[in-house]
C-alpha cells in the first residue's frame, strides 16, 4: 500500500487549497481521496488498523506516481500536536513538507470570515474576534507553528512558501515545488487563471450538500472514483456562495496584529521561498499601517 512522499500542512487560509490544486494537475502526483484526511493527528495512525485507513486514502496512487495530503491541521498547535513525530515516525525522514504562509492580517481576515460563514459562535466584529478567539493569532504565528518539524526533519525537506509570491507567479512557483519533489516541472498544466477556496464567493455548505457528503455511500462508493473536476462541479451546483463581507479591522487591531506577530515573522523570513534579502521583511508593517488608516484593503 502506498504512503505519502510529501505533506502540504498548511497554514489555514494561506493558499493550500489552491496549491494543492495546482500540484494535483502533474501527472507524477496522485491526489488523495480526500484531501485533509487529518490522520496524522491521532496516535491510532501508528497503529496497523489505524495505517491500513490512512494509506486508504492513497489507494488510487498509480506506479510511478507519488501520494500526498494536504491537512492544515498539522500546523494547528495547540489544538492539535504531535503530527510531525507521528509524520517521521510512519513516513521517515526523507518526508517533504511544505508550509505556505501569508500576511498576517490578510490571514486572519480570511479566518474570521471562514469561521463565520461556517455559522460558529463568532463576533462579526473581528477587531472583537481577534482578542476573544485565541487561534485567530496562535495560526499565524509561522515559526511557533513550524518548529515541531523543523525538529524531525532537515531543513532541506521542508519548503515554506511566500504566498503573495506563490500567487503572484503561479506557473513558475510550482515549477518550483515540482523540482523540490524531485518531479520535472510541468507549469504549463497550472490553471493560473483561477484560484480555489477563497473568501469572497466561496462555497458554502447546505442542508443538501451536507447530506451527500455525510453520506457513507457518497464518501466510500463513489467520492474517491470521482475527477477532481466532476469533483468541483458537484459542489458548485449543490452549494450556496458566502455574499457576506465582514467590515475589516481597525488601525489599532491592525496595530495589535502586527505587535503579536513581528517576533515570529522576523524569525520564519529566512526559511522563505523565494528568499528574501537578508534582514528584509516579507510583508512592510508600514504599508499595512496606512492602508488601515486609510481604510484601503
Amino acid at each position: 500500500m502506498t504512503l505519502p512522499s510529501f505533506l502540504i500542512i498548511g497554514a489555514m487560509k494561506s493558499g493550500t487549497t489552491t496549491l494543492y490544486s495546482d500540484l494535483a494537475t502533474h501527472p507524477g502526483i496522485s491526489v488523495p481521496d480526500r484531501k485533509e484526511p487529518g490522520n496524522l493527528n491521532h496516535d491510532e495512525v501508528l497503529t496497523p488498523e489505524g495505517r491500513a485507513a490512512y494509506e486508504r486514502n492513497f489507494r488510487r496512487c498509480a506506479s510511478g506516481q507519488i501520494a500526498f495530503e494536504a491537512s492544515t491541521y498539522y500546523s494547528m498547535l495547540p489544538e492539535h500536536s504531535g503530527s510531525a513525530g507521528r509524520a517521521h515516525e510512519l513516513l521517515g525522514s526523507d518526508l517533504r513538507v511544505i508550509y505556505i504562509v501569508r500576511e498576517p492580517v490578510a490571514r486572519i481576515r480570511s479566518h474570521h470570515q471562514h469561521m463565520f460563514d461556517g455559522g460558529g459562535a463568532v463576533d462579526p466584529d473581528i477587531n472583537k474576534a481577534v482578542k476573544q478567539i485565541p487561534e485567530l493569532i496562535e495560526y499565524t504565528l509561522y515559526r511557533q507553528q513550524l518548529e515541531p518539524w523543523l525538529e524531525r526533519f532537515s531543513e532541506d525537506r521542508i519548503m515554506v512558501l511566500h504566498f503573495e509570491s506563490y500567487m503572484g507567479d503561479r506557473r513558475n512557483m510550482a515549477a518550483a515545488v515540482q523540482r523540490f519533489l524531485g518531479l520535472s516541472p510541468r507549469p504549463d498544466l497550472v490553471r493560473s487563471e483561477s484560484s480555489a477556496n477563497v473568501s469572497k464567493g466561496k462555497l458554502l455548505n447546505t442542508g443538501l450538500s451536507r447530506s451527500i457528503t455525510s453520506s457513507a455511500l457518497y464518501r466510500k462508493m463513489i467520492r474517491p472514483y470521482l475527477p477532481v473536476s466532476i469533483r468541483t462541479g458537484l459542489k458548485a451546483s449543490v452549494m450556496k456562495k458566502s455574499t457576506t463581507s465582514l467590515e475589516p479591522p481597525s488601525l489599532g487591531t491592525v496595530q495589535y496584529i502586527l505587535d503579536r506577530t513581528a517576533k515570529d515573522v522576523a524569525a520564519i523570513a529566512p526559511l522563505l521561498h523565494p528568499a528574501f534579502p537578508e534582514g528584509a521583511m516579507p510583508w512592510d508593517p508600514d504599508e499595512l499601517l496606512s492602508r488601515a488608516s486609510r481604510g484601503e484593503w
